[in-house]
This record gives C-alpha cells, sequence and structure tokens, in this order.
C-alpha cells in the first residue's frame, strides 16, 4: 500500500484586480511545516502570479504589500512539488496549467506559475473584477522541513527495545510486546510464526519514515495528530490495524481539525471513520456547504458519500419524497398519475377519472379516483385479458397519495385480482380533506406501486416455437426449467460468444445433444430466442427478461434491439429505463433519459428510498442535476 499523499490547495478570490498596479499577497497558510501564500501583480503590462514558500511565518497579512519582497531568513529546506493550477473567471471560462516547481531557500522560494496579458485579464474581469485562483500542491520529496520529534525511537533507545524497525534508511528502536498489543499487523508479524519474528532488524516497506514516527508518537502516548499528520497517521492506523491511533485521529478530525468539510469526508470515506463522516454530513446545511464538498470530477467520489450528498441536495428541492425502491430482477412496477380537474366538495358527487392504461408483464392496469358518498376513493384496476379464459394475479400494492406538503400517505395490501374481482384500492380521505389537504391548482399526485407475486392460467402467446416439432431443424436442445428449446448451435454460435465457446468449443457441452441451462427462466429464454430468431418479441413486458439475457450470454443483436426499444417505444418510467440502463450497459439510454431529466419533480421521479443501492455513475449524474436547480 503506498503512503498517503501530501497535498493541499491554496484558494483565493481576487478582487478589483482591473486596477492599475495590482499587487496582493494573501494570507500564509502552514501545510507541512512550510509556510505557503499566493500573490498576484500587476507588471509591464502583464499579470504575474507567484506561489511563495518559507520555513517561518513572516507575520505578513493578506494584502497589498512592498513589492521588494525577500524570504525571511530561516534554515536551509527543498520541497519539490507538482503544481495544478487553475485560474477561473466569473463567466465560468477557465485557464489551467501543471508543472513541477522546487522551492528551496533563496531567490527559489518564490516561483511564478503564470503570466498573462494584462488586457486579457481585465476584459475577462469586466463583469466583476474577481478572478478565482486555485492552487493544487502535491509534494513529491521534501528535506529541511521536518517536524519536531516529540519522542526518540533512535539507538539512545537501544536499551528498552527488543526490535529494530527500518523505514528506508530510518531505524526505529521498539518493544515488540507493546507494538503487538497496539496493533494485530505487528502482533502476527513479531510474535507469530512469520520468519520476522526471530529477526532483530525488520525493514517495513512502502512507508513514509516521517509519517511512521507521528504513528509511534501517538500510539506511546505523545500529542503527535495535527491537520498535517493526521492522514498519515490515521494511514498507518489503518493498515497496520491499530485502533488506538485510528480513535485519536477520528478524535482529532472531529474536534479540532480545520481542514475542510471536503477534506474531512474525503478522509472519513476512505479510513471508514464513521463518526467523522455522520458528523461532517451533520454540518452540511446550505446549498454553498453541498457545493464546498464535491469533487471537480464527481465519479471519483466515495460512492455511500455521493448517495449522502445527494440525499442532501435533494432535501432542498421542492416537495421531495422519496420514492419506492424499484428492483430491476423481480416482477413489480411503478404508476404515478396526476388527476387534473379534481373537482371541490360542492361539484364533487359521482365524480370518476381513470388514467390511461398501462401494459405491465401482459396485462393492462390502470388507476381510478372516484367520489362515494362524500369519501375519496383511489383504486387500481387490472383489465381481463380477452385471450384467457381464466387468469389469477397476485399482488402486494402500495397506494399513495401526495399531499400539498410532498408528504404522503401509503397503504399497502395484498390482493389476487382474477375475473370478476379485477380491481381493489383505499378510501383515504373525505372529499373535504381531499380539497384541502391533496388537492394543488386542482390536480392530484397518485402512484401504484406494484409486486407481482405469481401469475397463473395465463401464458403470452409464442412468436415462434422451439419445440419438438422443430427437431429436424436442430443439433442441440437446450434446457431451461423444465422446457426444452431444440436450436441450431450453429445459429446460436454466431449471435452470442457464450454459445459459440459452450457449443463449438472445447467444453463438455459441445459433445453432447442436451445442455442445461441452470437459473433461467424458460419464458425469458423464449423470447430471447424470438428476438435472435427476428420476431417481434420485445415489449415492456418482456424487455427486461431479455436484455438480461443478452447481456449474460453477450448477444449483441438482441441487446441492440433492446436498446433501440427502450430508446424508441417504451413507455417505461425514466426511473425504471434508468436502472436497466445502468445495469445492462446501455448507455445510449442512459444518456437520453438523462437529458430528459430536466425539473425538480423529474428528479424526485427517478431517485429510489435507498440511494446508496443506486448505480454510481447515475448518482453522480443525478446529483449534478440536483446540484443544477440549486445554484
Amino acid at each position: 500500500m503506498p503512503s498517503a499523499k501530501k497535498e493541499f490547495t491554496l484558494t483565493h478570490v481576487f478582487e478589483n484586480v482591473e486596477t492599475e498596479e495590482f499587487d496582493f499577497f494573501t494570507d500564509e497558510e502552514k501545510h507541512y511545516n512550510v509556510f505557503w501564500n499566493l500573490n498576484l501583480c500587476q507588471y509591464n503590462g502583464n499579470v504575474e502570479f507567484y506561489i511563495i514558500s518559507s520555513l517561518t511565518d513572516d507575520g505578513s497579512v493578506a494584502g497589498s504589500v512592498d513589492s521588494d519582497w525577500s524570504e525571511p531568513d530561516g534554515e536551509e529546506y527543498c520541497v519539490e512539488t507538482e503544481l495544478d493550477i487553475k485560474l477561473t473567471f466569473a463567466d465560468g471560462k477557465k485557464i489551467e496549467e501543471k508543472r513541477k516547481v522546487v522551492f528551496k531557500t533563496g531567490d527559489d522560494s518564490m516561483h511564478e506559475f503564470m503570466c498573462i496579458p494584462w488586457s486579457d485579464l481585465t476584459r475577462e474581469c469586466s463583469v466583476d473584477g474577481k478572478v478565482k485562483l486555485e492552487v493544487r500542491v502535491k509534494i513529491l520529496k521534501a528535506t529541511g522541513t521536518e517536524t519536531k520529534k516529540l519522542m526518540s525511537f533512535d539507538e539512545a533507545m537501544k536499551d528498552f527495545s527488543d526490535a529494530v524497525l527500518v523505514v528506508k534508511k530510518e531505524k526505529f528502536y521498539i518493544s515488540k510486546l507493546f507494538l503487538a498489543y497496539q496493533s494485530s499487523y505487528f502482533k502476527s508479524l513479531l510474535l507469530g510464526g512469520f520468519k520476522e519474528s526471530e529477526k532483530s532488524e525488520i525493514v517495513l516497506k512502502d512507508i513514509d519514515p516521517e509519517d511512521f514516527q507521528k504513528f509511534l508518537e501517538v500510539l506511546y502516548g505523545e500529542d503527535a495528530v495535527d491537520d498535517d499528520t493526521v492522514e498519515g497517521i490515521v494511514h498507518l492506523a489503518d493498515m497496520y490495524d491499530a485502533p488506538k491511533a485510528l480513535k485519536r485521529c477520528e478524535q482529532f478530525l472531529m474536534k479540532k481539525s480545520r481542514k475542510s468539510l471536503k477534506s474531512k469526508l474525503e478522509l472519513s470515506a476512505k479510513y471508514n471513520m464513521d463518526g467523522v463522516k455522520n458528523k461532517c454530513l451533520g454540518d452540511i446545511k446550505t446549498v454553498a456547504d453541498i457545493q464546498s464538498v464535491l469533487p471537480e470530477n464527481l465519479e471519483e467520489m466515495n460512492h455511500s458519500l455521493m448517495a449522502s450528498v445527494l440525499r442532501k441536495a435533494m432535501s432542498h428541492l421542492v416537495h421531495f419524497t422519496p420514492m419506492t425502491t424499484m428492483s430491476t430482477l423481480k416482477k413489480e412496477f411503478s404508476m404515478p398519475c396526476t388527476f387534473k380537474k379534481v373537482p371541490n366538495v360542492e361539484n364533487s358527487k359521482n365524480y370518476s377519472s381513470f388514467s390511461k392504461q398501462e401494459d405491465h408483464y401482459n396485462f393492462l392496469w390502470r388507476l381510478s379516483l372516484k367520489e362515494a358518498d362524500q369519501k375519496a376513493v383511489v383504486r387500481l384496476h387490472l383489465t381481463e385479458p380477452k385471450d384467457a379464459s381464466d387468469f389469477s394475479v397476485e399482488t402486494e400494492c402500495y397506494l399513495t397519495v401526495f399531499d400539498v406538503d410532498g408528504m404522503s400517505d401509503t397503504e399497502r395490501f395484498t390482493y389476487k385480482f382474477k375475473p370478476g374481482d379485477d380491481n381493489f384500492g383505499m378510501t383515504f380521505s373525505s372529499w373535504k380533506r381531499l380539497a384541502r389537504t391533496y388537492l394543488i391548482n386542482g390536480e392530484i399526485e397518485v402512484e401504484a406501486h406494484v409486486k407481482i407475486l405469481n401469475i397463473s392460467r395465463f401464458e403470452n402467446k409464442k412468436l415462434k416455437v422451439f419445440d419438438e416439432s422443430m427437431k429436424q431443424f436442430s443439433d442441440i436442445v437446450l434446457v431451461a426449467g423444465e422446457e426444452k428449446f431444440y436450436v441450431s448451435k450453429l445459429f446460436l454460435a454466431s449471435h452470442s460468444t457464450y454459445f459459440n465457446s459452450l457449443l463449438l468449443g472445447k467444453f463438455d457441452e459441445s459433445k453432447k445433444s442436451e445442455v442445461n441451462l441452470k437459473d433461467i427462466d424458460p419464458g425469458h429464454f423464449q423470447k430471447f430466442l424470438e428476438v435472435l430468431h427476428g420476431e417481434d418479441a420485445i415489449n415492456d413486458s418482456t424487455v427486461e427478461g431479455i436484455v438480461r439475457l443478452a447481456d449474460m450470454y453477450d448477444a449483441p443483436t438482441a441487446h441492440r434491439r433492446c436498446e433501440q426499444f427502450m430508446m424508441k417505444e417504451s413507455e417505461k418510467s425514466l426511473k425504471e429505463k434508468l436502472e436497466l440502463s445502468a445495469r445492462y450497459k446501455m448507455i445510449r439510454v442512459k444518456n437520453k433519459c438523462l437529458s430528459e431529466i430536466k425539473t425538480a419533480k423529474d428528479i424526485k421521479s427517478v431517485v429510489p428510498e435507498n440511494i446508496d443501492e443506486m448505480d454510481p455513475s447515475l448518482t453522480a449524474a443525478i446529483l449534478k442535476k440536483a446540484i443544477s436547480h440549486l445554484k
């Protein structure tokens, strides 16, 4: 495991930079025992940007200072760095550079890193006279900047040690028993059956000696944790499973650290410090707080953090109520509906309104809102299929009605739909209360979430048969569940790399006349084969099963046809399409759906109740959308 990174960011918004003879120094900041600050000045028709380092605090404060700046006297030091520089203007335009710079005692303690014409800068700042400068400093190597040691582990401690740990060229004299007591890693290494337990000198690889010095100091009770040392210490505490050091770092980050919320959240996620994470999330209260913790590339953000920040963002959107989580592996669906022109109490008698019918799993469903004895009744209806004399559909249903504050009333019920019993619902309020609590500009929002537990005595019509009647046109039988499919090896292999390897490769199955396919739904496999044979078998009820098999068997034709259907014909909700696009790598579907998310209501409609279960790339995309609505 590599050593903890030593990096930090200097940020400042310069104002009134269109002023002639502008010369401004920022406050000094101490990072890794070096004082740093930025300078922006106008000279000979150009704007020059500098970064300055020093081992001592010269007591300067931000503002205009004498241009004859010189480094305060100090000890010899050398810091090799990599700088990521970003200049951002009011209109969003950016200038970015990256370079390596070595800071040394003397003239090399101050470096110019950017120079642009004064006329260009004043033109870019003509709106508000402001420019934001960010310099991310990554320390590659440093000498002469070491922190004062709080405790010695050198040869002077030889009489109190029974082992020497070597980190690069530095030796640490320690007690095996003490270190083993503090760390399960060192317990195994020093007292276990490893060869190292018999050695008097052990080399530790890929460790920074200064980090290890501070780690030992913490274990020995010293107050060695600060904003510069905490990451190195917690990195080793995590690596060596040293709970005392980890706890000390966690306490420091929660109570004393002046690191940004963003930095603390990143550390909490990287090293599993839940206490720090929860405290930081509790401190995020405003839109500005949310924006401050977001990295430039959201895809690089820890997913659990991203999910938590998305929850915060959603809480700032008007009328946000989490929607019920959808599973893309089960037969379930959601039906949102907005009933319009709903009358008030005086005109409500005998009112009745139906939503449009929706096809889910080869059944037509719709919602209704009715007035009955001055009560408001919401019902879920299943239209009896014309090609089935008998059927039953066992369901678990959630009916939800949203009030004017974005809150909801939900009733759960189980119901078996069958001929003659084709609807079920709930009486959720009096019509008077409906008008007062739920009615918004003559509209009421209702949603049904339906999980299908069992379907019996109803079978979707087959578009093509693969039964024994196809025996003379087949050379292999594939068995899914209890159903046999007679197919051609060459045809199937041409459509699927999986079946190419299975049926024409060196596997035992290639020699068999009958091959069993485990954990495959025969109905899904039927539709998958129909698509491969050119049939129009894809609809909103079958697409999920087909694309799942297309993904599993690497069948590009079936996958492409499912993607085309999802983009052009599907009436599934944005939420369902996005979930399927993420699960089965349908990039074009995903991008199209994201482009259709334009309002806070759209965002609300695609966010599941448990955001942690959401695909990370979707979480990032939705978070970007949410943030754009909060600006």
